[in-house]
Parts: structure tokens; sequence; C-alpha cells
């Protein structure tokens, strides 16, 4: 039976896939060891092996599966829900037995959220043929830039949150968890304007392939909904820590609802300066990239009232959501987000596959394309032929310092 994947009432959407934003700037070749502990964490030059592709993919007893994030740089904390939540499940395969008497090792490679990076990973992980799958990257950008490389492999490619519209035509091996940009920011624009109901907005996003496509569809539908955008400012992220330009110009366009789509934490610290700057009462509106338990931390009341979307919302009553939320905030004391719960789906998903007879790279990408629905721990999600996910989703808030369902949802 299909289980709603949000308790409040969530927008289901009718196109494919989600968004992962994130730093699209070239840190230079050579990956660093993950900064990240607990688990197998190994650096890209380390995993290279010289055996053939086309060998058997699992050696003795072990099923081998990479995963290319950013742990270091300014999208690491990224990188990291992604690895607590790996973690996480692949202990709770392995000490209930592994898969088909092989246990699950799951190497780690930092692509510091780097194209370079994450293609330098591609070619080190399919040039080695224990590697089964990989999951990964965080970013479209990084995704985008080794999905030719998992392609020409015959490698599935997990990509827990890249949104870009095209990642899933760039790698017909790739599989998505998460609804694409135009899907999503088609939806914040209709938050925006219909559900919060503001007609004078101004945006702000990431100098990055899905902040070009974001300031695109906003740009277009907004309009459409009968809204006016009075302002569209962008920047390179990891250059720009004093947001008093773009907050000057904010206040100059006068915007009575601000969509600021970019990393938590500088989410929180463009709040934390908006409040030197007289805004007026303006609402400000982020996508889920900001929900986690951490922009709270760094917002501080700055973050009061402001409005994100999400997933996947950890005080969600449903049973098997709330069992999952509890089991993560034992071992991490903290919440999990839309980050952690899809890397956990993806490795999810792969477990399944592997129960389901698949052995090698081949046959997992076959028994992954037999999955049109998957109702996982987090959330019930449907695959349509071309790997596109469908997934509802929440409009949150912070109240009182932390994440409710906003009103608006009803």
């Amino acid at each position: 039976m299909k289980r709603a994947f949000c308790f409040a009432m969530a927008l289901t959407m009718t196109t494919a896939l989600l968004a992962g934003c994130g730093s699209s700037g070239d840190a230079g070749a050579g990956t660093a060891p993950s900064a990240a502990g607990g688990g197998a964490s190994t650096g890209a030059a380390a995993a290279s092996s010289s055996a053939p592709a086309n060998a058997a993919q699992t050696e003795g007893g072990t099923y081998y599966i990479a995963c290319g994030a950013p742990f270091t740089g300014d999208d690491a904390q990224y990188g990291n829900f992604f690895k607590k939540a790996l973690d996480m499940k692949m202990n709770e395969i392995n000490e209930s037995g592994g898969i088909n008497g092989k246990m699950i090792q799951i190497d780690y490679f930092d692509d510091k959220s780097t194209p370079k990076e994450a293609s330098n990973i591609a070619q080190m992980v399919t040039s080695d043929s224990k590697y089964i799958a990989e999951i990964g990257s965080y970013n479209s950008t990084c995704v985008l830039a080794g999905a030719p490389i998992y392609q020409d492999a015959g490698m599935v490619q997990m990509a827990p949150t890249a949104g870009h519209p095209d990642i899933t035509t760039a790698n017909d091996h790739l599989f998505r968890l998460q609804n694409s940009n135009d899907v999503e920011y088609t939806w914040l624009a209709d938050v925006a304007v219909n559900k919060l109901g503001e007609k004078k907005i101004a945006i702000v996003h990431l100098e990055n392939d899905s902040g070009i496509v974001l300031s695109q569809i906003l740009n277009e539908q907004i309009p459409a909904m009968g809204g006016e955008v009075v302002l569209t400012e962008s920047y390179v992220q990891g250059q720009v820590s004093d947001f008093s330009s773009i907050l000057t110009k904010l206040k100059a366009a006068a915007p009575e609802l601000i969509i600021c789509v970019t990393s938590y934490n500088d989410m929180g610290t463009m709040l934390q300066q908006a409040k030197q700057i007289d805004l007026g009462d303006v609402k400000w509106v982020s996508s889920g990239m900001i929900y986690s338990d951490d922009f709270l931390k760094l917002a501080g009341d700055a973050g009061e009232g402001v409005y994100s979307m999400t997933i996947f919302f950890a005080d969600n009553p449903d049973e098997r959501i709330a069992a999952f939320t509890e089991k993560y905030r034992s071992l991490y004391n903290e919440n999990p987000n839309y980050f952690a719960t899809n890397a956990y789906e993806s490795l999810a998903m792969i477990e399944a596959a592997l129960k389901n007879g698949a052995d090698d790279r081949a046959s997992l990408y076959d028994e992954l394309l037999k999955i049109k629905e998957w109702d996982g721990e987090t959330g019930y999600a449907t695959f349509d032929d071309n790997r596109m996910v469908n997934r509802g989703m929440t409009v949150i808030k912070v109240e009182n310092g932390k994440w409710v369902v906003a009103p608006e949802n009803n």
C-alpha cells in the first residue's frame, strides 16, 4: 500500500527528479582522503586498480560500492550527511548477515564539490572491477562530470540529491532520488506567489549549473503566475562571505519575498547580516538545502519565520519514518535531513536489487530498472522508465527556533 511521503498535505509532483545545488568551482587535481570518520575513507589515488573492468565485480565475500561526495571544502557538511546515513545502512546490512552471505563495503572519495575531482574519481572507480556501483555526488555539476564515464563503464550511478534536469540523459545508468530542478523550482514559484500570496519577489542563487536553471525557471514562472521578479542576484560559493552588497540591492528593490537558494551556511550568514539592514517586513524562502539542525544554530533568531521545503520531514508521525528518525538521532544526536535519507535509500535500493539476484554491474542495473515503486523507511517514491523519480513535497518553516510544517500546505 502506498504511504504518504509527508504527513502534511504534500504536493505530489508529476514530472521527475529533484535539486541538488553546490559549488561548481575547480579545486585542481588530486583527490584527498575523506575527512569523515568511520567506515572506509579512501583517496582517489589509493583506489585505482589495473584489474579489467569486465572482471567479476565482487571480491571474496564483499560487495564494494564507491561514494563520491565533498568531505572537505565549502560543501563538506553535505558529504558528511551522506556518509552518516550510508554507514548506518551498511552496518545494518552487515550486522544482519550481509546480502547473499556477502558483506557491503563503502569506500569514500572526496570530490571537494568540484567537477575535475568528480571526473578523476569516476575514472578511478570504473577502472577498478571490484566496484559494483557508485553513490554520489552531492551536486549536479559533479554528477554531470562523472556521468559519461560511468555510462561508458556500464556502472550504476545513484544520484541522491543532484537535480539538474539533464543528469539522467547524461548517463542512462543513473538513478536519481529527488525531483528535478525544473519541478522543484516551479513548485517554489507556486509557494511564493500562490501559497504565501506575495507578488514582488527577489531571487538570490548560487552561480552554478542548478542556479542557472533556477534563475531561468523562476523568471519564467513567477510572472506567469501573476508575480513580478524585482531583482535577480547570483554569487560564487566560497568567494563571498560579506553579503552587504547583495543585501543593499535587495533593500533598494523592496521585495515582499526573497527566494534564496544556497547552502545553509551561507543562508545563515546572510540572514544574520540582513539584521543590520532594515529590509522591512519581507519573507524568506529557500529550498531543502537549508533544512538541517545546523541552519537553526547558525541563523539563530534571524532564521525565525524562514520557509523551506523538503521531501523528508524528521518529525513526520508515520511509524516507519519516526523509527528511522529515532535510530538516526540515537547514533548522531541530530535530526536526519533529505541528504542523509536519500543516501540511505540509495543503498537500500541497491540492497534490494542484490537480494533479487544482481551480482555484478550489468545485473544490478537490470534489477534496479525493475523498481517502479519504492516504499522505503524514509518515504514513498515512484520511478518512470527513464529512471526519473516522483516524490511529494512539504512546505516547512522555522517557528520558535524549530522546523515545523507550515500552515500554508493546507
